[in-house]
């Protein structure tokens, strides 16, 4: 699980240049994909961000699940940006 949190701590840092101070896993249910909870801390504030990584070994499912959440925030619906 170490790869995989460098991992996406070193793309997190291409999308952002807040530090990342936590990656937890979050609890798996129903897929093979494995959900992530990033916490940084603000440059000198003291509030904290959040964002979600998902990690999955299945390509085909992850661009299944790309297009579905494309299509749903195309549609309206309250799904999470992805970036």
């Amino acid at each position: 699980m170490q790869d995989i949190k460098a991992d996406i701590t070193k793309l997190f840092q291409q999308y952002s240049d807040l530090p990342v101070k936590n990656i937890d896993k979050i609890p798996q249910s129903g897929s093979d994909r494995t959900y992530y909870r990033i916490t940084c801390q603000d440059n000198g504030a003291h509030s904290k961000q959040t964002y979600i990584a998902t990690y999955g070994r299945n390509i085909k499912e992850n661009g299944t699940f790309i297009n579905f959440s494309r299509h749903f925030k195309k549609m309206g619906s309250p799904v999470p940006l992805i970036y």
